[in-house]
């Protein structure tokens, strides 16, 4: 094995290996046979035969945040892109082309200091590779669309250990695919990106008691924020804190907060506002922001939504209300604008007409105790929820059904077809697996 890789090779027996097999979250660190970090695309290639040389099963990680913690496997290979980090950016064409190991963080910091900006999601730690591969829905997604969206091309290594250079022209069935389809085609090493111009960004932090007539409220204002307006509503209680249930709005606007009045004046107007704060950021900063300094031992569901109506709004405030978690949330995001403009079929993110992705999560001291939380989590999304669909980046472990719903009718079709082709052993199924047709 060691002749395969010039990168690093971390098994049981490295000083390393407890802190490199550990995921973001407060589970326990599952246990690979072996962790390799290639270098290069072709030590990819190699890696990925030799998994299948030995029938050994490979998991492909990123950054680590995967939901339904597949990135990690209990004796089989993980293939760890971290040293896969080079970024050029090229300002006049306003393109940028990344590995899949670089944090999104790095990325924006890099092309911000030229004062463009492409859109992820809303934290900086997570890996460029999941994130890009799932849709990528972030403060910027009602403004400039997907990531997805600005995905020019790509170069994957496959099932048979080909380095494929793929985009709109060449292989266009495999370039549709990579966009929303995650890593069930290949080992995604770069991705290029399209640029925009960014400026300053304004966040608007509130805290509100969680009643209904408040949350209607800031759903109304929400449904009528332009497109330069990213809103997201965390509803929750926590046992640690005085008990009471309040709902947490973060507001970002593209701009500066003069230019933002008019846009954030619906969030505060006659509303019992408990604690407010005002931030003036770039782009990186607002993204660090989104980091969490802790590792939750947390289960959830995902759910779309094509409306949050007063039904709607009284079942998560009694839900969250009655909840007995250490910690109970009901996280929304508004989608629309421009991410609803692109056509459907455009990308394997489909969703493109849904108001609103949501997350319902529960913590717990242990796995037992949070699993315990896991069917009040699971019946109050459903409650809620237009169908059982949901975005694919935010899906836990939840069944073959589940990802199914993930990838709308014809969608689910097209994804099985090229996943026939390119991988028809299912070599990659550690993930929200697509099987071949």
């Amino acid at each position: 094995m060691a002749s395969l890789v010039t990168g690093e090779l971390i098994t049981p027996r490295s000083r390393e290996y407890d802190q490199v097999r550990r995921n973001h979250d407060g589970y326990p660190p599952r246990s690979p046979a072996v962790i390799v970090r290639p270098r290069t695309e072709a030590e990819v290639g190699r890696v990925v035969l030799w998994a299948q040389e030995y029938a050994l099963p490979l998991a492909v990680r990123s950054g680590g945040h995967c939901q339904a913690r597949t990135s990690v496997i209990d004796g089989g290979a993980v293939l760890d892109l971290a040293a896969l980090r080079r970024i050029t950016v090229d300002p006049s064409t306003r393109t940028a082309s990344a590995g899949t190991g670089l944090r999104v963080g790095q990325y924006a910091a890099t092309v911000d200091a030229f004062g463009l900006a492409t859109g992820f999601g809303e934290a900086g730690g997570v890996g460029l590779g999941g994130i890009t591969l799932g849709g990528g829905i972030g403060h910027l997604s009602r403004l400039n669309g997907l990531t997805v969206d600005h995905v020019l091309a790509a170069r994957i290594v496959t099932a048979d250990g080909v380095v494929r250079e793929i985009d709109q022209e060449t292989e266009p069935d495999l370039f549709w695919a990579v966009r929303g389809g995650g890593g069930n085609f290949g080992v995604v090493t770069r991705f290029t990106y399209r640029l925009h111009p960014m400026g300053p960004l304004t966040q608007v932090r509130l805290r509100l008691p969680l009643t209904g007539s408040v949350l209607r409220r800031l759903i109304d204002a929400a449904l009528d924020a332009p497109e330069e307006v990213f809103v997201m509503f965390d509803a929750a209680r926590s046992t640690g804190a005085d008990g009471r249930p309040a709902v947490e709005v973060t507001v970002c606007f593209a701009g500066v907060q003069s230019e933002a009045g008019t846009a954030l004046r619906p969030f505060r107007a006659n509303l019992p506002i408990m604690a407010e704060s005002v931030a003036c950021l770039r782009y990186p900063d607002l993204l660090a922001r989104g980091d969490r300094a802790d590792r939750p031992i947390e289960v959830g569901r995902a759910l779309l939504a094509d409306a949050i109506d007063d039904d709607a709004i009284d079942t998560i405030v009694e839900g969250v209300a009655g909840a007995v978690a250490r910690t109970a949330r009901f996280n929304l995001r508004r989608l629309g604008g421009r991410m609803a403009r692109v056509p459907a079929r455009a990308t394997a993110f489909a969703h493109r007409n849904r108001g609103w992705t949501g997350w319902v999560s529960a913590t717990g001291a242990t796995p037992d105790e949070a699993a315990d939380h896991e069917p009040w989590a699971a019946d109050l999304a459903e409650v809620v929820a237009t169908d059982r669909a949901a975005y694919v980046n935010s899906l836990g472990d939840e069944g073959p059904d589940r990802v199914r719903a993930a990838y709308p009718g014809s969608t689910w079709d097209r994804l099985r077809l090229i996943k026939r082709v390119y991988d028809p052993e299912n070599v990659f199924r550690h993930n929200q697996n697509v099987p071949p047709r």
